[in-house]
């Protein structure tokens, strides 16, 4: 069992047992050496997801406890990270088919490129609908990556503040019939 998206799903089933209850969820604690116990996989790579959901805000680390080696064994005491789970692992996106460019992709790279824009030349420059592209300034909006910034004759001028880079950012919400 190498391939990390393997490892990324057997890590999620095992943090949605923990924290999923009656169909509905629970902030939980999970540590390194429960997850690699219940899931079957090696330490080293599900050390590094619990890393990236912590970094992707999905996880918080609470502690970082050093266990000695198993007797038998030799060797530096051994990291065992506990995590406090901040939201459903349901809703993670595992990652996404980048052969396809989806309308978010393309509106966030118009962003990109031109700073200030308003929804009518969105639609002109990327081809998607007016719907759509609201809607994702509104998304954009509530996690702080844009703001108005005026108005346009009658559009309202949006105005990028928060570049995060080339890729479109992770956002938390449902994913939308566009991004399908």
């Amino acid at each position: 069992m190498g391939a990390p998206t393997k490892i990324l799903a057997m890590v999620r089933t095992v943090i949605a047992t923990r924290t999923i209850l009656d169909g509905r969820f629970v902030s939980g604690r999970v540590s390194l050496a429960e997850v690699v116990d219940a899931s079957g996989c090696p330490r080293r790579p599900v050390l590094r997801v619990l890393e990236r959901l912590a970094r992707e805000g999905w996880l918080e680390l609470v502690e970082d406890v050093r266990l000695r080696p198993a007797p038998g064994e030799c060797g530096p005491k051994r990291r065992n990270p506990a995590y406090l789970v901040h939201r459903d692992i349901r809703l993670h996106r595992a990652h996404q088919d980048r052969s396809r460019v989806t309308c978010r992709d393309k509106v966030w790279s118009t962003l990109r490129a031109v700073r200030r824009t308003t929804v009518g030349n969105l639609m002109r420059l990327t081809g998607c609908g007016e719907d759509m592209c609201r809607e994702y300034l509104r998304v954009l909006l509530r996690e702080h990556y844009v703001r108005r910034a005026g108005r346009d004759g009658r559009e309202t001028l949006w105005l990028l503040v928060k570049d995060a880079g080339a890729r479109r950012p992770e956002t938390h919400e449902a994913i939308t019939e566009g991004d399908v």
